[in-house]
């Protein structure tokens, strides 16, 4: 009598219980990320070590921002590809992140093309922000606006918010796409409501500009402010111009 029936069984009964056990350690150091870096490392490593996907993208993510551990792009890709052997979307991307800045591996925007497509066939905002983001540079493909406006659109449709404020930013300098400051103005508002300190930035340069709305000076300093507390830097120089401005027309 065959065997291969009882074997079949038992190796698929391990294979759930493997990943019901990496998926509770993915848990646990999610758990203790803020509480517990120790614990946290710990837990992400033992479910990456179990096959989790998303445990070892989470792991080469930290290895790439110098996160619980050290930064190592190298670490990074080893635990990234791992996680793209099941065909992990995320872990895709950050491969596609890594070969378009070089990090850890020579800079190839042909192979960081590559892996952006396989991520963005699942559809994973990021990865078609990133393909936008090589058309409009012309890095890897020739450079054409139209084709990074179509890949930042599927983008933020695919919940990638950052991809409004780029949308916008062709819109405000007719790149692609004739100049239309107040469709640039609403996709700005659209990505600033997620955040997004960058947007907020142009939403204040549109208002000291007048460009698309009247010249409003209070508003461009609501603006600035709003991105500068967000930890862009560049908001605060303009908020200094502004008040050098204004205090100049008092002066005079």
């Amino acid at each position: 009598m065959s065997t291969q029936p009882y074997a079949s069984n038992t190796d698929a009964s391990i294979k759930i219980i493997k990943s019901s056990l990496s998926s509770f350690q993915l848990y646990i150091g999610n758990y203790y990320l803020v509480k517990n870096h120790y614990y946290s490392k710990k837990y992400y490593l033992l479910s990456a070590e179990n096959g989790n996907s998303e445990a070892q993208t989470t792991v080469g993510d930290l290895y790439i921002k110098g996160e619980l551990f050290a930064t190592d792009y190298k670490k990074a890709m080893k635990w990234l590809m791992k996680a793209s052997e099941s065909n992990n979307p995320k872990a895709q991307a950050y491969i596609g992140y890594l070969y378009s800045q070089g990090l850890g591996v020579e800079k190839n925007y042909d192979n960081a093309l590559k892996w952006y497509l396989k991520s963005a066939k699942q559809d994973f905002g990021l990865a078609q922000n990133n393909i936008g983001s090589l058309y409009y540079d012309g890095n890897g493909v020739q450079q054409d606006y139209q084709a990074a406006m179509e890949w930042y659109q599927k983008a933020e449709k695919n919940g990638y918010t950052s991809s409004a404020n780029n949308i916008a930013y062709l819109y405000q300098h007719g790149l692609g796409v004739d100049i239309d400051y107040k469709k640039a103005m609403e996709w700005y508002l659209k990505s600033a409501s997620k955040n997004d300190a960058g947007a907020m930035y142009n939403i204040g340069y549109l208002y000291e500009k007048g460009l698309g709305v009247p010249v409003d000076i209070e508003k461009a300093k609501e603006w600035y402010d709003k991105a500068y507390s967000l930890g862009l830097d560049i908001a605060r120089f303009r908020l200094n111009l502004l008040k050098i401005k204004t205090q100049n027309k008092h002066d005079s």
